[in-house]
């Protein structure tokens, strides 16, 4: 067997792994499941991750290469999850920098690490573009973004697989559709609406302010993501890019509904076109095939439970209505 291969097989109690973005909202959900198979976590990000997230943090800047180079080195990890990234940004360098030019950093300092650990890149759904007609997108359906996000990530997997080319980097890629559930940030449409609900239960204001509702997505809940993502660190082919979705496109519509439903309070819902985003894509389902024969994984939370649990982690927070 390869032995940059084997920590990646191996089973994760006692395992050096490292989360790129472990103060954000994935970050916090991979660190906690890590946490309860018995990694040994270290992580790094600009934000300190919220109370209670497992893990060494270091406050470092993915584009500090010396500091980066000089971190990894201590740290000596045996898997890198790289979570760290830019979602949202006004202009369109700031992706660019973060999502592709960050990638680029890290992967030059884990080519200097010894030994050299199995990176599990996590790019994005959004590469795909829309859907082609009502058939899921596969892995090789051809990558059409719309977006500048969606473009820095697919500029992210070239830098990856450029890095793997020419230098044996051992990168496995996973491409997540929608996330939801408890601690998705109100910056995306569905953790919108559930701040807007608990902040309305607060108050007694019923307004829910709302872009486009016409778009269907395929939603898969973080923690379920989440075990996928070790899934395919422990079973997937490096070299190789993975799906990580449900299989089914659920409407951003129905998704305010199910919210709407579970209010404590009435709800009244405002449309405001300018909230809606620039490069939405109309819909967008994947294909979970690859996946699931690769590590036999399938969603376990149903998208009700997920909204649930994402409305209840806002009812927790005192930034609701902030």
């Amino acid at each position: 067997m390869n032995p940059i291969e084997a920590p990646a097989r191996a089973p994760w109690t006692g395992r050096r792994v490292l989360i790129t973005g472990i103060g954000g909202f994935t970050g916090r959900h991979l660190a906690a499941e890590l946490d309860r198979r018995g990694a040994r976590i270290t992580g790094f990000d600009l934000a300190e991750p919220e109370k209670g997230t497992p893990g060494e943090f270091h406050r470092i800047d993915l584009l500090d290469q010396t500091r980066l180079a000089e971190y990894l080195e201590a740290a000596r990890p045996e898997v890198v999850f790289h979570l760290a990234a830019l979602l949202r940004s006004a202009d369109p360098g700031p992706f660019y920098n973060a999502n592709a030019g960050g990638t680029a950093v890290l992967l030059d300092a884990v080519r200097s690490t010894s030994p050299r650990p199995l990176v599990v890149l996590l790019s994005s759904g959004a590469v795909y573009g829309p859907s082609t007609g009502s058939t899921p997108i596969a892995e090789t359906q051809p990558l059409r973004p719309v977006s500048h996000y969606a473009l820095s990530k697919l500029f992210q997997e070239w830098i990856a697989g450029w890095f793997r080319d020419e230098h044996g980097l051992q990168i496995v890629t996973c491409r997540p559709f929608n996330l939801s559930g408890p601690g998705l940030p109100a910056t995306l449409s569905t953790g919108s609406f559930a701040r807007q609900i608990v902040c309305a239960e607060r108050t007694g204001s019923r307004a829910v302010r709302v872009g486009r509702l016409g778009g269907r997505r395929d939603f898969v809940d973080v923690r379920d993501a989440v075990r996928a993502y070790l899934a395919v660190a422990e079973k997937g082919e490096p070299g190789e890019t993975y799906n990580i979705c449900s299989g089914e496109s659920r409407s951003i519509s129905e998704s305010l509904d199910i919210l709407v439903r579970l209010a404590r309070t009435p709800i009244e819902i405002e449309q405001d076109p300018v909230l809606s985003g620039p490069g939405d894509v109309d819909d967008q389902v994947g294909d979970p095939a690859r996946l699931h024969a690769a590590t036999g994984w399938e969603p376990v939370i149903s998208f009700e439970q997920s909204l649930s649990d994402m409305l209840d982690h806002w009812r927790t927070r005192a930034d609701a209505c902030g």
